[in-house]
């Protein structure tokens, strides 16, 4: 059992001492390379962290709770004008309107004029009666009840939500979906 003990502990010697042998000779003549190179990946990972975090930081635009409820106001504001293309220049070229008073989903800035127009007959005046926003980095939700008077008649309610998106430089309706009250 000695020997085997004995000739046990003088192979891992050898061993041990083969892997140092190793590392010496792979160490001396490859650690500056080594060193360089992790060196240069470190600095290039730097450099792209910062460049991201720039990028995202000149990309990123967000608005206060006030400013997203401002966008409705824009909005109603264009209404009260009695001008289609007022109102559907407040829109993406490529966004969505699911219209309260129309069954038919509105998908182009031709559309959603054209829907404007026949909205707008109406004379209608909105007022927000709940809502909820929610706002990120280049897009705002507006989302809840409002009311719009319309030919003075009363007052008809509906769901609404606008998704608004930021996009060459100006916050612009991207979805909006209006449904009227159960």
């Amino acid at each position: 059992m000695q020997i085997l003990n004995r000739d046990l502990e003088q192979r891992l010697f050898a061993l041990r001492r083969g892997r140092q042998g190793m590392k010496r000779r792979q160490t001396q003549s490859h650690r500056p390379n080594l060193n360089r190179f992790f060196q240069l990946l470190l600095s290039l990972f730097a450099v792209f962290c910062v460049g991201v975090n720039s990028a995202l930081a000149a990309t990123c635009h967000s608005l206060s709770d006030t400013q997203v409820a401002a966008l409705f106001d824009r909005w109603n504001e264009a209404l009260a004008t009695g001008d289609p293309a007022q109102v559907s220049a407040l829109y993406q070229a490529d966004a969505l309107l699911l219209p309260t008073l129309s069954d038919q989903a509105r998908t182009t800035t031709a559309g959603i004029e054209d829907y404007f127009k026949g909205f707008l007959s109406k004379h209608p005046t909105g007022r927000i009666d709940q809502r909820v926003i929610q706002s990120d980095c280049n897009v705002a939700i507006d989302a809840g009840n409002y009311s719009f008077e319309l030919d003075g008649q009363g007052w008809v309610q509906a769901r609404y939500t606008f998704v608004y998106a930021y996009r060459d430089g100006e916050w612009r309706i991207e979805h909006h979906h209006s449904s009227l009250l159960p």
